[in-house]
């Protein structure tokens, strides 16, 4: 088991009592509503609690001109493959034929990431979620070599039964479903590809006996217009990848015929090997693929439609009250809540908050948070940010380790780590070091 070590043991987590007062709070099943919003500890709530405390333990914080959001979901990423720099684009027909020429194929980054301990590693996924917005990942990592991500501040969730694919997990299809007793989602890569052997992965999950209701197809656009009426009679749902699906491609599943059918979609952003930077990213590129989608929609499938496909409907993805107090503010742009959201980059994440707990944002807000004053200063396209933690001693570690430069898109500070020292401290301001430690 894995933990955030960045100085805030589990009981000594400050949670405060706060007021978000004006701000527009951006509801996935009910709109738009001006209203304040309430959090104490680790939840939302319909008020505070009146315990007779001073006003002065309450955080209040004026949001006048900005909106609130639930923290996003990211439905689908591989925390090994965010270490990769993105495969060249060649596209090919299927995933086998990608992965044989994958195979055949001396990549360096390969090598480079023996040299890396895995804590680091699994902290660029923590970073990646955290400059697109999001309060909860799912991690795709094999059965067989599951981690069980607990206590990072953003929820990585590994726990799930996954086969990799038909290909390669055919014998242990049955067995890795029967891990979910029918609970839990089940997550598999099938017919990511336009040749005809991916139409028939499908049908051979069925006759497996695990295209069942809590079955999650990832990927999938190789199948037909009946398969798609099959994986909605059965009840299985959709994690879309755009980014990947096009840059591998040249194809994605279609998705307004999808929704039609009935099947819950949910966007992901996929491994940075092939995948996009951000879910802001991917929320564009949806929007681009099928200009047909309504904003609200895609809004949906990074929130309480991504917790429908993780089975935690009603638990992550809203606003409202005893969920968790998982929060993005952003500064209002137009008119417009949802085109807002997709037009989003690191640098506009004015707070993300995450159980109640401040991991990004601007200053002015996380300053006035409980702990705010632990978080590190980093700079992001020449805007001053706290953030959780220290990427930049995360990025500093990595560089001697190596003893060159290595970027990552994702993680896009502004200055490279300086004063390296090997354990990778920086000469930057802030307190504790950001990496899991076991």
């Amino acid at each position: 088991m894995y933990y955030f070590n960045d100085g805030y043991r589990k009981e000594e987590m400050q949670r405060g009592k706060i007021v978000f007062e004006g701000a527009e709070l951006v509801y996935p099943e009910k709109g738009v509503r001006r209203t304040d919003l309430f959090i104490s500890g680790t939840r939302i709530r319909t008020a505070l609690p009146d315990t007779g405390e001073q006003s002065s333990s309450v955080s209040v914080i004026p949001c006048s001109g900005y909106r609130i959001y639930p923290a996003l979901i990211n439905a689908h990423d591989h925390p090994f493959y965010n270490w990769y720099p993105r495969v060249t684009r060649r596209e090919y027909g299927d995933y086998i034929q990608w992965m044989k020429a994958r195979w055949k194929e001396a990549d360096p980054s390969e090598k480079e990431s023996s040299e890396i301990n895995l804590k680091d590693r699994l902290a660029l996924t923590f970073y990646k979620q955290v400059l697109s917005g999001v309060g909860t990942v799912e991690v795709f990592i094999e059965n067989r070599k599951k981690l069980y991500l607990y206590g990072y501040p953003v929820r990585m969730l590994d726990m799930f039964s996954h086969s990799h694919s038909v290909f390669v997990d055919k014998q242990f299809l049955a067995s890795d479903f029967d891990r979910t007793k029918g609970l839990q989602p089940y997550f598999i890569h099938v017919g990511e590809g336009k040749t005809a052997r991916m139409a028939r992965e499908l049908n051979a999950l069925d006759q497996a006996g695990v295209l069942r209701s809590n079955t999650v197809l990832v990927h999938a656009l190789g199948f037909t217009t009946d398969g798609w009426k099959l994986a909605a009679q059965r009840g299985a749902s959709l994690v879309w990848c755009p980014s990947s699906n096009l840059h591998l491609y040249g194809s994605t599943p279609r998705i307004p015929m999808v929704l039609d059918l009935g099947v819950t979609v949910a966007l992901a952003t996929d491994g940075a090997l092939t995948g996009g930077t951000s879910l802001f990213e991917e929320m564009r590129m949806a929007a681009k693929t099928f200009p047909e989608l309504e904003p609200e929609r895609i809004f949906r499938m990074v929130t309480i439609d991504a917790a429908t496909v993780l089975r935690m409907g009603g638990v992550i993805g809203g606003l409202n009250p005893n969920c968790p107090a998982d929060v993005l503010l952003l500064k209002k742009k137009t008119c417009d809540p949802y085109l807002d959201l997709m037009n989003t980059s690191p640098q506009d994440i004015a707070l993300l908050m995450v159980d109640g707990r401040a991991l990004f944002g601007d200053p002015e807000f996380c300053l006035r948070l409980p702990g705010g004053d632990r978080l590190n200063t980093v700079r992001i396209s020449g805007q001053e940010k706290r953030i959780i933690g220290d990427p930049e001693a995360l990025l500093g570690r990595i560089e001697h380790q190596l003893g060159h430069h290595k970027a990552f898109p994702f993680l896009p500070l502004d200055s490279p780590p300086t004063n390296i020292s090997p354990a990778g401290e920086t000469g930057g301001s802030g307190s504790q070091g950001a990496t899991p430690s076991q």
